[in-house]
């Protein structure tokens, strides 16, 4: 039984650095109120009404922190109140700091878009369906190149999550909940980016099969696939010669004055991290249980930790980037991330145009949505995230919570609203 990362949500529904001192942090959210009376009302009664023990919700208009709060508690034992620097998983959001570090590698190293990743590699990916069909580093970062992760490790006994910490469950009902997914995570060793995507996607892995290929031509068909994003980063990770993990954190988080945000999770540290939960049933949840924490395999494609602070810095560089400002990368890097790369052809079943949709169009591991505004969902155990950028009103937004429930949902299209009606105000 592997247990998959939430895609997207559509398995349950379709200036630069810190502002200075706390004083300013508390000011911005005071001057945030008074325009988002309405918002804050129907998320406290969210919070009121459902089985999300704590979510928080950040709003950036231009290079301002026009609002940011959290919801709930981060521990539901200790009480723990969820704030703007509560630090917790963003799941697959995780991906758009993939793209960022792409494109940052290919300024540095000269390297182009329609490289074939065998070029970039110490070891050969072929679709076994099309062995002569070179795959791309393009067709990675619009999900093109024809992956994905059906092989189950728990057939030979093995598991692509490591479980980080263990749990007592002194009632019996709610261990029979999660027993199957205890003993699966149970089976987790450590094992490296690179080993993640060699066991996928070589002849010679652990989890190798032709399953974890589609029987369609590389470049010609969207499916969404963390392995397109995990071969990137490892990309990243061998052609850079640094872990993926230090790559990010010099190019992308130091810049950027995000302190807090890092792909692990340090234990021996006071750093203020929110429990992971899930519900008692996904179809119709009414308690939260606690999940240790664990990371996957392919970490880079979902595990990422932040705040709902760190992540207002890093909206606000998108929007400086969107508008030709950005500091982490040139203007062409920028126009590269953002443009949309696919057509109607790529969707053969169709293609989501709502108004938030982000199965529309895609950039570099940044969807596109109709309304040319790019983000990205994200969702897993323990979480549920957003992330949008409009460069059309110089405004974006980031929300998560520390469980995944439908009526997260809400939390965005309300945060949508709500940002819209202060940047017209």
């Amino acid at each position: 039984m592997r247990i998959a990362i939430i895609i997207g949500w559509l398995l349950l529904f379709v200036a630069c650095g810190q502002p200075k001192g706390d004083q300013q942090k508390q000011n911005s959210q005071r001057r945030g109120d008074v325009h988002f009376k309405k918002l804050e009302q129907r998320l406290d009664s969210l919070k009121d009404n459902t089985v999300m023990p704590g979510f928080g919700v950040v709003i950036v208009a231009g290079d301002s922190l026009a609002y940011g709060k959290g919801f709930g508690v981060a521990d539901l034992e200790k009480q723990t109140p969820f704030t703007p620097n509560t630090i917790h998983v963003i799941a697959s959001v995780s991906k758009t700091f993939i793209g960022t570090a792409l494109v940052k590698l290919m300024e540095m190293k000269g390297i182009e878009l329609d490289t074939p990743v065998n070029h970039l590699l110490p070891f050969e990916v072929r679709n076994p369906h099309f062995p002569d069909s070179v795959i791309t580093l393009r067709q990675l970062t619009n999900h093109t190149a024809g992956f994905r992760e059906d092989f189950d490790p728990e057939t030979i006994g093995q598991s692509d999550v490591l479980l980080l910490e263990s749990i007592e469950f002194d009632n019996d009902s709610v261990f029979e909940i999660v027993k199957d997914d205890m003993k699966y995570y149970e089976l987790g060793r450590p094992t490296s980016l690179r080993k993640n995507v060699y066991n996928f996607l070589h002849p010679k892995g652990d989890w190798y099969s032709d399953s974890n290929f589609r029987r369609v031509p590389p470049g010609h068909e969207y499916e969404y696939s963390n392995l397109n994003a995990d071969l990137a980063a490892y990309i990243i990770e061998y052609q850079s010669g640094m872990a993926f993990s230090a790559f990010t954190e010099k190019y992308i988080f130091k810049p950027l004055g995000m302190a807090k945000t890092s792909w692990f999770y340090q234990p021996e540290s006071d750093l203020p991290y929110s429990t992971l939960y899930r519900p008692n049933d996904w179809e119709n949840p009414n308690y939260a249980i606690q999940q240790p924490k664990f990371r996957y395999a392919g970490y880079s494609s979902g595990d990422l930790k932040s705040t709902l602070l760190d992540m207002s810095y890093y909206i606000k560089e998108m929007l400086r980037g969107a508008h030709g400002k950005g500091i982490l990368l040139s203007q062409k890097g920028y126009e590269m991330i953002f443009s949309p790369q696919l057509h109607e052809n790529h969707f053969p079943n169709g293609r989501d145009d709502s108004v938030l949709s982000d199965e529309y169009n895609s950039g570099i591991f940044w969807a596109v949505s109709p309304s040319n505004i790019y983000l990205h969902n994200g969702g897993s155990i323990g979480v549920y995230s957003f992330l949008y950028v409009d460069s059309a009103t110089n405004s974006g937004a980031f929300g998560f919570s520390n469980l995944a429930d439908p009526h997260f949902e809400f939390v965005r299209n309300y945060v949508f609203e709500a940002a819209n009606k202060y940047v017209q105000k």
